[in-house]
């Protein structure tokens, strides 16, 4: 159960982000994750989201106060789906208000 998983990463000390909801269209579940305000974080920027893509996930993060992250899905130059690293990172001012939130600030 993927709540059930939140909630060992939360008392593990770890951040609950949900990856790529377009790539797995799991945005009920995202939607649902929100409203119960159990993540932390929405990757939002990732190769393969649509411009209106991005712009729903930003607006969502913003809504829900969630911190917004990037990532490549890097797997390798050989895979059918390769997307060279640092094609979408997470946004500077996310690791900032990570690393404020981990010092106690």
């Amino acid at each position: 159960d993927p709540f059930e998983v939140i909630d060992l990463i939360h008392q593990a000390g770890g951040l609950a982000v949900l990856a790529h909801p377009r790539e797995y269209d799991s945005f009920d579940l995202l939607d649902e994750m929100l409203e119960r305000e159990v993540l932390d974080g929405i990757e939002v920027y990732h190769p393969r989201n649509t411009a209106e893509d991005v712009q729903r996930l930003e607006q969502l993060a913003r809504e829900h106060r969630v911190l917004k992250f990037g990532g490549t899905d890097f797997h390798g130059f050989y895979t059918k789906s390769y997307s060279p690293l640092a094609t979408c990172i997470t946004p500077h001012e996310t690791l900032n208000q990570i690393f404020r939130q981990k010092r106690g600030v």
